[in-house]
């Protein structure tokens, strides 16, 4: 699909003052006085807010922590490896103790945090043992260029465009009013020039039938892609691994006509409305669409290497070890995905 073909998301009018929700869930996630990552968020865990799948278990750790020492032997240049939002730091301290004593990448480790609460915790669990960069540029700087790149449940933490299918074309939807408590959805125009091609979901040929559901609601992670694509070009060699919940398109939206934004509040999963009633109080996320994910990567001129669910990294990489480990149980298995690129 070209950029003319993008299904006719042409500008509407808006309320004054609306706000997009990309905008609004950024201030929820991340205003320097009451985001909820950089304020509020207690631990990650099953005593805090959430869990991930490196506090359920032992064996996604021993999995990457094994990737990635494949990926140091079959790497000539490389100078280290770097972890971008490593949640408390349980991943990098668990992937650590599968190293061997002396090896060259427990000199090597970069974390990139921007929560100063995460970064915290990070810094007890792991001590002065690690260094600490507030971007991937700086890190990438610290190691020339040539560095393994690791994103646990990353990108499901930027916050997503919406947008609803009404019939005959996208709207992207914004809140109003843009205050603490917005009271519901409403249209909003386009931003100019917004590269609406970049997006599998927005072409209705795409979808099954090439028919889009009245009232389907879909995320747009414009706000990771153009991250990525900002600091990209400053990564030399090497390979990343992002590893998140999520699924290919359009199994992602199947029998999901709401989408799949949501908030969570002390391990509560909250939908629909409740969504923007506490901002800066809960976390909010969206399953990542893989889809959209590797042709980004493709699009930059990344080798697309990996490309598959938990359960199976998990058990080419593992084999029969951790087998009754909760993060090769069916739901995180089958809910979350791997995806490894690399500069050819």
């Amino acid at each position: 699909m070209t950029k003319g073909e993008a299904a006719d998301p042409s500008p509407t009018s808006a309320a004054p003052g609306a706000e997009s929700c990309a905008d609004w869930i950024a201030r929820a996630l991340y205003d320097p006085q009451s985001g909820y990552y950089t304020r509020r968020i207690r631990t990650v865990g099953r005593g805090g807010d959430f869990s991930t799948s490196a506090t359920l278990g032992s064996a996604l750790a021993a999995a990457l922590a094994a990737h990635v020492l494949g990926a140091w032997k079959h790497g000539s240049r490389l100078g280290g490896l770097i972890e971008i939002g490593p949640g408390d730091g349980s991943l990098a301290a668990a992937m650590r103790r599968h190293w061997p004593p002396c090896h060259p990448l427990r000199r090597r480790h970069h974390l990139v945090e921007i929560s100063p609460v995460l970064r915290s915790l990070q810094q007890k669990k792991l001590g002065n043992r690690v260094r600490w960069h507030d971007t991937p540029a700086q890190a990438l700087a610290a190691l020339d260029g040539h560095a393994i790149i690791l994103g646990h449940e990353l990108v499901d933490a930027f916050p997503p465009e919406l947008a609803r299918w009404n019939g005959s074309s996208w709207e992207r939807l914004g809140l109003t009013p843009p205050g603490p408590a917005p009271t519901h959805l409403i249209p909003l125009p386009w931003p100019e020039n917004w590269p609406h091609y970049a997006h599998t979901p927005l072409d209705p040929s795409q979808w099954p039938g090439n028919r889009i559901p009245p009232g389907q609601q879909i995320e747009l992670l414009e706000s990771f892609r153009s991250w990525f694509a900002a600091w990209q070009p400053a990564w030399q060699s090497g390979s990343l691994l992002w590893i998140d919940y999520g699924d290919h398109f359009p199994a992602l939206y199947h029998r999901r006509p709401g989408g799949t934004l949501r908030a969570f509040l002390q391990h509560q999963r909250l939908e629909g409305p409740a969504v923007f009633k506490a901002p800066g109080l809960q976390d909010i996320t969206c399953d990542v669409n893989f889809t959209d994910l590797r042709r980004w990567g493709e699009q930059l001129g990344l080798l697309t290497t990996l490309d598959e669910s938990q359960g199976s990294f998990l058990q080419h990489t593992l084999g029969t070890r951790h087998a009754n480990d909760p993060s090769r149980t069916a739901g995180p298995a089958e809910a979350f995905r791997i995806l490894t690129q690399s500069i050819p």
